[in-house]
């Protein structure tokens, strides 16, 4: 007989555990739960791994009657943390045992979820199919069921307090997982891939109430979670390559009344940052995308190596179009070898390395959404070569077939008409400050000593 959850019992997770584990099979410490199908990724932080094994009618009733008995207790207690992980699909209550029940045992479950206060007794029940789509890889079902658990949760989250803001949490984060996976196989079979639309949709609803309430102080209040909401939104829009709807969220934390982000957690305000920074980046403005990407980089997690490389991955060619070249060890550090050959080329001013670079590692720039902006760098390289060759020669009066020499010693072999369209170019962005003499065929640059003016007054 099940001890029941009340204190003196030895809880839903112990009782899973200990009818999971065979005492004389090989244990693996902190070991996975399930394979990773669609997003069953849990850790039962034991000893023990749950394997696969046959449940009898009698365990699944109990082991779901005991789910039901804690999910209830936590709702009365209000505990947002604990009901966000019994609703979540990556925590220990979802393999086997309960992801067999949602079809296997469609009576028990209905009556274990009545026990339930509305809507979270849908909520329950629609969990349990999700968990059950999962684990037989079955990701449109999952979705659809976890969308119904979605509306279920909205019929009561705007009038709860904020103490269902973790579950929130939870419910948006496996909602764009589940839609970002089912869209993926609608898109291998050929079939419209609009799962993340609609996930986007319910988010823009949470984010509405969210972003409305008027609760003091923000700790107390729904609108703590609006930079939480705004980066899920964020993931699916780029995810999605739909841009322009970012900036709506961008005016939204910028208005007057939007607290001061000093008041969010430093996790959800570097996750922040770095997405504006990423569309500020596509956008061309490169001094605000420096700004927000740098910020996010030196609050990132000093142990958040992965996330610090993410940063760094567009934070590299924003600083180098804005005149700032990473140094060798930093590449070293962070696993970034793809940018060495093209740092030094913009160093030397050798266009020939430079197109080489680009052309070796093309893919990984492409797939990162970055090659685009690594090619502006050849108006750089070519400030490079020039300000190379005024020193060599010793004089600001500089002329044109010196230009075209040097050129072609990197590789670039231009006529006078072309030569003569790219120093204008240079000189209309201020990169150089001169003008180009057609008779006899001279570039002029300024003598005061600002002849390379500093990447700042760059258009």
């Amino acid at each position: 007989r099940l001890n029941s959850v009340n204190g003196k019992g030895q809880g839903f997770r112990s009782y899973l555990l200990n009818v999971c584990c065979d005492s004389g099979s090989k244990t693996k410490k902190n070991s996975s739960i399930v394979a990773d199908l669609g997003g069953l990724n849990g850790s039962a932080n034991g000893s023990c791994t749950l394997e696969r094994r046959f449940w009898s009618s009698a365990e699944v009733i109990m082991a779901l009657r005991q789910y039901c008995e804690e999910l209830a207790q936590v709702l009365n207690s209000d505990d947002g943390p604990r009901a966000a992980g019994l609703f979540s699909k990556d925590d220990v209550h979802v393999p086997q045992v309960l992801a067999d029940v949602s079809l296997k045992m469609r009576n028990n479950q209905r009556l274990a979820t009545t026990r339930l206060p509305e809507p979270y007794d849908d909520m329950c029940e629609y969990h349990l199919q999700t968990v059950f789509h999962l684990a037989h890889d079955r990701l449109e079902e999952a979705y659809d069921a976890m969308s119904n658990m979605v509306q279920a949760f909205y019929r009561v989250f705007p009038d709860d307090s904020a103490w269902s803001c973790p579950l929130l949490h939870v419910v948006m984060s496996d909602l764009r997982h589940i839609g970002a996976a089912a869209d993926q196989h609608l898109s291998q079979v050929g079939r419209k891939a609009d799962k993340l639309e609609d996930a986007a949709r319910w988010l823009n609803k949470f984010f509405s109430t969210c972003v409305t309430d008027r609760t003091q102080p923000l700790r107390s209040s729904k609108k703590g979670s609006t930079l939480h909401v705004i980066n899920n939104l964020f993931k699916i829009y780029f995810k999605i390559a739909n841009l322009r709807l970012c900036k709506n969220l961008i005016k939204a934390v910028e208005a007057k009344t939007f607290p001061d982000l000093s008041e969010f957690p430093a996790a959800e305000v570097v996750t922040y940052k770095y997405f504006v920074g990423r569309l500020a980046m596509f956008d061309g403005e490169y001094k605000r995308a420096d700004d927000c990407l740098f910020y996010a980089l030196q609050h990132c997690h000093k142990d958040a190596f992965t996330n610090k490389r993410l940063i760094l991955l567009f934070l590299i060619p924003v600083r180098m179009l804005l005149g700032f070249l990473p140094r060798d060890r930093l590449l070293s550090k962070y696993n970034m070898g793809q940018f060495a050959e093209v740092v030094h080329a913009v160093r030397v001013g050798n266009l020939k390395l430079l197109t080489e670079g680009l052309i070796k590692h093309q893919s990984f720039f492409v797939n990162h959404g970055i090659y685009l902006i690594l090619e502006k760098l050849k108006v750089i390289t070519y400030r490079t070569l020039l300000k190379r060759v005024m020193l060599i020669k010793g004089t600001h009066k500089i002329r044109l077939v010196d230009v075209q020499a040097a050129l072609a010693f990197v590789g670039e072999n231009l006529d006078m008409d072309e030569i003569e369209c790219v120093l204008a170019n240079l000189i209309y962005q201020n990169y150089v400050k001169g003008y180009v003499s057609h008779a006899p065929p001279y570039l002029v640059v300024s003598n005061k000593g600002n002849a390379f003016p500093p990447f700042a007054s760059v258009k």
